[in-house]
């Protein structure tokens, strides 16, 4: 089992009741006697060359042969100096994605790839289709330093398994074969959506809109329908839950075939409760309340977008993170950061 620290340490859990001291800081703590936690990596620590980066957030795992494959994004600003001393104007910077070999035999990190992002799909809303230079690519009226090479501030993170996307219908075989990866930007009412293949080819995620993206998370039943809840983390009083709906396909790339580049999406809205304050005072808690779904156009101006979904949608407190029941599919779980 991998377990992964917001704050940029590492662990694997151990069955056994001690440890070779380590000298590396302490920042979980075992509550059990039965357990023990052996730090596998910490920010700066190197592999063959490679250096551990710092802010660590969301993580996906596979079997990869007799290796876990681990992917770890990093929640780095492009406002930050040092972060900013890599600004590029010909391939993505800011914000990256690491790729860590784990071997379940050694119980150690056998390698890591800072540089799992190899190439990205960006979407040009003017000229409605794929583009790989994203200058002067976002909407209109797109915020000075949106919607271009930097990735600003990716947060948590959803690996779909290989197999998620796939569905039979009669002889025919809709979707895609293999596991993609999710995160998004978590900078604001402009930040993106996106979705990686293993061999690190990215895609925009536009039909998804655009927000202060926490987590996007698909729903895992088998269907002809592909299902994508996206997490607002934004202000305490206007965050939301986004919902896309699209269909699998046999045709265009994996992100295509996926479902993921032709559906409508869909703004959580609770006809009792405009917001989370009134939810908490008039509603309370386990108490079940009508919830509908209401479509809003993901091809506006941000601020278009922002405003279409606030009228169409409840506001929550910060929607920090979301999951799928794993025994009932139809059921999904979220949390809100603060109250207001």
């Amino acid at each position: 089992v991998i377990l992964a620290s917001v704050i940029a340490t590492l662990f694997a859990i151990q069955s056994t009741s001690s440890f070779a001291a380590n000298l590396k800081p302490t920042y979980l703590l075992p509550s059990s006697s039965a357990v023990s936690l052996k730090v596998l990596a910490t920010a700066g620590d190197r592999f063959a060359g490679t250096v551990i980066k710092g802010i660590p957030d969301g993580m996906g795992a596979h079997m990869n042969g007799n290796q876990m494959t681990i992917l770890s994004v990093f929640e780095h600003s492009t406002s930050n100096p040092f972060v900013k001393t890599g600004e590029s104007t010909s391939k993505p910077w800011g914000a990256s994605i690491t790729q860590f070999n784990f071997s379940p035999r050694l119980r150690a990190f056998t390698q890591a790839d800072n540089d799992f992002i190899k190439s990205i799909n960006f979407w040009n809303y003017t000229q409605g289709k794929w583009v790989t230079d994203p200058t002067n690519s976002g909407p209109a009226n797109s915020p000075t330093g949106t919607f271009g090479w930097g990735i600003n501030r990716f947060c948590s993170a959803n690996l779909v398994p290989a197999g998620t996307f796939l569905y039979k219908d009669g002889n025919t075989t809709l979707g895609y074969d293999g596991a993609l990866f999710f995160s998004g930007e978590e900078a604001g009412d402009a930040s993106r959506a996106f979705a990686f293949e293993m061999d690190g080819t990215g895609y925009q995620f536009p039909r998804m809109g655009m927000a202060s993206w926490e987590n996007l998370v698909t729903n895992p039943k088998p269907g002809r329908n592909t299902v994508v809840l996206g997490n607002e983390d934004g202000s305490a009083t206007n965050s939301h839950l986004h919902m896309y709906v699209g269909t699998k396909t046999t045709s265009g790339n994996a992100f295509e075939k996926a479902g993921l580049n032709n559906g409508k999406l869909y703004v959580l809205n609770v006809p009792a409760a405009a917001n989370d304050n009134v939810f908490r005072t008039t509603i309370g808690k386990n108490k079940a309340t009508p919830a509908t779904f209401k479509e809003v156009n993901w091809n506006q101006s941000v601020s278009d977008f922002d405003k279409s979904v606030t009228e169409a949608g409840s506001e929550f407190a910060r929607i920090e993170d979301g999951e799928w029941d794993p025994n009932n599919p139809n059921v999904f779980y979220f949390l809100t950061t603060e109250s207001n």
